[in-house]
């Protein structure tokens, strides 16, 4: 298999430093998110360890996988590498790609189990022991390290064609089955009831969480299709590596694009964003004291974060009474 071309390599390689550039301060955000409602604070803890857990997969991604992706572009296009890209295509699938996609698709199991107990059953999921969070968390890293790791060690010594096959089915396919069947449980369990608030709020995340996991399988499944097409035909000469490369780094894109559709969906942390900007385009040296003193409509700064907060129309003051100066 040839080398790729120096245009291609150029494009990937730019493409990888928008995915990195956008994961870094995206999963960030995620990860400090801290609901503002004390009520939502209670109702969303469980889910916030979670984004957290997530985002640092995404952060694993953009700071380990991407970079090393963009030093084999940089060494191939300057032919100094030893290694051809067609034989790292298939030691990166069976190592990086099965980490990368088993611990998205297993921490988006885990959300979608946890949305369905906040709407199915909410007095167990808010009375539930902090353990739970903890072990939630970790497992997604555990399996994914472990299930890649053995990958690789049968890959090395088997180099089986038909492995592609069962990674893929066992890694992608039925953990995608799997966080189906959960969200489709949900609907189930909101028939013939009458929504709280609190529940409302819930629904509202969880709909947020479906795109979510909607998106992810729209930039992870044609890599994994095509890979399976490549083993049952091969006519098709879809094996080309300008077309591996292109959907593994469109599979990658999934650590740029989770955080920024959950930053977009979720209300506290698309206000946070909101402040920052409003902040980074109104703060100067003149106006530093008068922006912070500013009432906001819907904008409630507290300690240099926003939330959203409900605005009525108030009565306006009485007109302030001027102090009296004693005349000598």
């Amino acid at each position: 298999m040839a080398n790729l071309d120096p245009v291609l390599s150029w494009t990937y390689f730019v493409f990888l430093c928008i995915i990195s550039i956008i994961a870094l301060p995206a999963n960030t955000i995620v990860l400090t998110w801290k609901p503002s409602s004390p009520d939502d604070r209670l109702s969303f803890a469980r889910l916030g360890h979670l984004l957290a857990s997530q985002a640092l997969a995404n952060l694993t991604t953009a700071m380990v996988v991407i970079p090393l992706w963009l030093f084999i572009l940089i060494m191939q296009h300057k032919n100094h590498s030893s290694v051809k890209l067609d034989e790292l295509d298939d030691i990166c699938f069976y190592s990086f790609d099965v980490f990368h996609g088993l611990i998205a698709a297993l921490h988006l199991i885990v959300i979608a189990t946890e949305r369905a107990c906040a709407i199915g059953w909410p007095i167990i999921h808010r009375t539930a022991p902090d353990r739970v969070n903890y072990i939630a968390s970790v497992l997604p890293w555990l399996i994914a390290s472990s299930i890649s790791s053995i990958i690789v060690v049968i890959y090395y010594f088997t180099k089986a064609s038909v492995l592609i096959t069962v990674t893929s089915i066992m890694c992608y396919g039925f953990p995608v089955l799997v966080i189906c069947a959960v969200f489709l449980t949900i609907p189930s369990k909101l028939l013939r009831r009458v929504l709280t608030p609190s529940q409302e709020n819930d629904v509202a995340i969880s709909k947020a969480m479906a795109v979510v996991f909607l998106l992810y399988l729209v930039v992870s499944s044609p890599y994994h299709i095509i890979s399976l097409l490549n083993l049952f035909c091969a006519p098709c000469e879809l094996n080309k590596l300008f077309i591996s490369l292109g959907l593994r780094y469109l599979f990658y894109s999934s650590s740029a694009v989770i955080p920024v559709v959950v930053i977009s969906l979720v209300p506290d942390l698309r206000a946070r964003v909101h402040w920052c900007c409003f902040r980074f385009h109104a703060i100067n040296e003149e106006s530093r004291n008068d922006l912070y003193a500013m009432e906001i409509p819907g904008i409630q700064p507290r300690n240099n974060s926003c939330t959203l907060v409900k605005t009525a129309p108030r009565k306006e003051e009485s007109a302030a009474v001027q102090d009296e100066i004693p005349v000598c």
